[in-house]
């Protein structure tokens, strides 16, 4: 089992938030500009830090775990990522309706 495995299994929830509700939320903006009125970039962008020069999995690993504990326990970002989840038609795209 390759160690980039074991690490994604052990942090799948990490993983998981990131994915469904960060990555997810920007697409959407991303797409839907016109109709979602967010500022949720400029929120996340603060927390973030570039990862590509680190040299093991582990400090890349770390450094997110940190991101996303920030970014959960920012009220702003985690009611602009309900705000986006709550409209119709993301519920209908993320088959929710």
């Amino acid at each position: 089992m390759s160690e980039n495995y074991v690490l994604k299994r052990e942090n799948k929830e990490i993983i998981k938030f990131f994915e469904k509700k960060i990555i997810e939320s920007l697409v959407y903006k991303l797409y839907f500009k016109e109709e979602l009125k967010t500022n949720l970039l400029e929120l996340i962008e603060s927390y973030l830090e570039d990862i590509e020069n680190l040299d093991s999995d582990e400090e890349k690993l770390k450094i997110i775990k940190e991101a996303v504990e920030k970014i959960k326990a920012d009220d702003k970002i985690m009611k602009e990522i309900e705000k986006i989840k709550s409209y119709k038609w993301v519920k209908i795209i993320e088959g929710k309706l």
